[in-house]
């Protein structure tokens, strides 16, 4: 298993090349291009079985960080990271035996085409925690709001477990 963040934003050719260096004994030649480096990613991927997690995949991602000149579509890639965008057509449409999962709160495009039960991508839309799941997250750092001020917290962080125990020890220390 290897995991990658992308919450630093990393070049699509930083992550490339820290995954050649960790799955290939080769290294990875200097000046390689973009495409030749996805190609030598996919061989590692079909020689070895391997499971790629991308997390935080939305920072690449436009998501509301465009200006009023441009025109927000979800799901684009900021400038400069379109390669990213390649690996993902590349990888699901290669012949491989590993598994590339990326965790991001916006769904690149181009995946929608190639989505399906029996298709090479799937999506798993996961839902934050309900109120009294939330309430509990809450209790158990330690943070008994009454229970309209303790939904206003589940509602204002979508039930997200980490943000909720993330603002219930800030409230706390503050």
């Amino acid at each position: 298993m290897v995991w990658r963040s992308l919450r630093n934003a990393p070049s699509v050719v930083e992550v490339l090349t820290d995954l050649a260096r960790f799955l290939s004994s080769e290294g990875v030649p200097e000046a390689e291009t973009l495409d030749s480096t996805i190609s030598r990613l996919v061989e590692c991927l079909r020689r070895h079985r391997c499971l790629l997690v991308l997390d935080n995949f939305e920072t690449i991602l436009c998501g509301g960080n465009i200006n009023a000149s441009q025109s927000y579509r979800a799901g684009h890639y900021r400038e400069g990271y379109e390669g990213y965008g390649q690996l993902l057509r590349r990888i699901s449409e290669a012949f491989h035996q590993s598994c590339l999962i990326l965790t991001s709160r916006e769904k690149p495009i181009g995946l929608a085409s190639k989505e399906g039960r029996t298709l090479p991508v799937r999506s798993l839309q996961i839902t934050g925690l309900d109120s009294a799941a939330g309430q509990k997250v809450l209790q158990a750092t330690g943070l008994n709001p009454p229970i309209e001020r303790g939904q206003a917290l589940i509602d204002c962080y979508a039930g997200n477990p980490l943000a909720l125990r993330i603002v219930s020890r800030t409230i706390q220390d503050i």
